[in-house]
């Protein structure tokens, strides 16, 4: 059940019609760390599914499925018609990462050493390419499906759907980018938690949010192949109070 406090902001949400505004400084490209990462590079732009281009959504569908495909069908099975529909969803919303003419992809093989907080991609260039032609400024390269809704205790909480990187684009510190501006919109916006699903056999992405501070949820489940985590505000005594047990493709 909704408490009052998350009715309220989630009414208050429904008439934001970009949560990344108020973060504009965050979008362009960055001046680069001290670890020159070229994350800083890339342009990052909100969309909401209805203003999502149709390629840029198809883009987004055949990235997860190109990379998850496998360890979708051991957990719940894939549906091209239910990730479509849950992509698409009113409330769904999206940040995609274009690069820059400039940014050259990461050296690829089976011998590169591949960083484990950016290895939450597909495993194939082709999405990228379909999209190539795709209303934005660069080629997309990455991005984060997300939503504000009530949590496990019903409090309100964002919840990150997706997290995709393309391949020739991973080792440049997206994940990290993207998932740190949905931290930001998260708390101006009022939310108790970041929250997020990851397959335990997605080791990773598992690396990338424990790096990032994320914690196995109280919420989450036992043996099921997937695990619910939860970062909570900074200042508040909220760690693991839940987001909603349920899969990525949205199932309970």
């Amino acid at each position: 059940r909704q408490s009052a406090r998350c009715q309220l902001l989630l009414k208050r949400l429904g008439t934001v019609q970009d949560p990344t505004e108020e973060f504009g400084q965050l979008l362009g490209p960055q001046v680069a760390g001290e670890d020159g990462r070229l994350a800083s590079k890339f342009t990052l732009q909100y969309f909401d599914s209805k203003s999502l281009p149709p390629s840029l959504m198809d883009w987004c569908q055949d990235l997860v499925k190109s990379h998850l495909y496998d360890l979708y069908m051991t957990v719940w099975g894939w549906s091209d018609e239910e990730k479509r529909k849950q992509l698409a969803a009113p409330q769904s919303k999206f940040i995609v990462a274009f690069a820059p003419e400039e940014a050259a992809p990461a050296p690829a093989g089976p011998s590169s050493t591949v960083e484990p907080a950016d290895q939450v991609a597909g495993t194939s260039g082709q999405p990228q390419q379909a999209a190539q032609a795709a209303a934005g400024p660069g080629r997309p390269a990455a991005f984060v499906n997300f939503r504000f809704e009530p949590g496990y205790f019903g409090d309100p909480v964002l919840y990150v759907y997706e997290v995709m990187v393309e391949p020739r684009y991973q080792r440049m510190g997206l994940g990290t980018r993207l998932l740190g501006l949905l931290e930001e919109v998260a708390w101006q916006y009022g939310m108790d938690q970041v929250i997020l699903t990851e397959f335990t056999a997605n080791k990773a992405a598992a690396s990338l949010y424990r790096k990032l501070g994320f914690a196995r949820d109280k919420a989450s489940p036992s043996n099921k192949g997937y695990e619910i985590l939860s970062k909570s505000k900074p200042g508040s005594s909220g760690q693991g109070q839940g987001g909603k047990a349920k899969s990525k493709s949205g199932k309970k």
